[in-house]
């Protein structure tokens, strides 16, 4: 989970101080139109919906996530403090292992439910998935609104970081970390 620092939003940065974006997460796989059979033990769903996922991040610099159970159901709250991230590419993230493989290349879509604060401050999400040893992204630039927000990743936009390749969605047949 990655989300880059909105450039256009300077009055946020008034006074210097830190940028906090809370968000509670849920994710529900679907294929086509309709939900697909509930996914294995241990898989995406898994990380956010169990107390005592270990989170972390390549700086260790942000606060781990809290586990949250509430209306849109349990997840964990992400508190993004945006002066803490390197000034050329502010963002922040966090990365999670899943507790066996997923396989999600018949899968459309992921969706979350997102609940943002300070949501002008975001300027897009990233959602990445480690399959066969290599990261895959797909950004979601869509209008984010302060509140709840429905988030979704076609599988068929995902790329492998760093390169245009989409990969295929056949390369997602391994997801290992998120």
């Amino acid at each position: 989970m990655r989300m880059t620092e909105s450039k256009t939003r300077s009055a946020l940065r008034l006074g210097g101080g830190a940028l906090l974006l809370a968000f509670a997460i849920s994710i529900s796989l679907y294929g086509g139109e309709s939900p697909t059979a509930t996914p294995p033990a241990g898989g995406i769903e898994a990380v956010f919906e169990t107390e005592g996922t270990t989170w972390g991040s390549e700086t260790l610099k942000y606060a781990p996530p809290r586990y949250v159970s509430n209306e849109i159901g349990k997840g964990y709250e992400f508190n993004c403090d945006f002066s803490l991230a390197d000034p050329k590419y502010p963002r922040c993230y966090w990365d999670a292992k899943l507790a066996s493989p997923v396989d999600l290349s018949k899968a459309a879509s992921i969706v979350m439910k997102v609940r943002f604060s300070n949501a002008e401050s975001v300027k897009f999400i990233c959602f990445y998935l480690k399959s066969n040893g290599k990261w895959h992204l797909s950004k979601y630039y869509d209008a984010i609104t302060e509140g709840m927000n429905s988030i979704v990743f076609q599988i068929a936009d995902y790329r492998i970081e760093g390169t245009a390749n989409p990969g295929g969605q056949e390369s997602l047949n391994n997801v290992s970390e998120i």
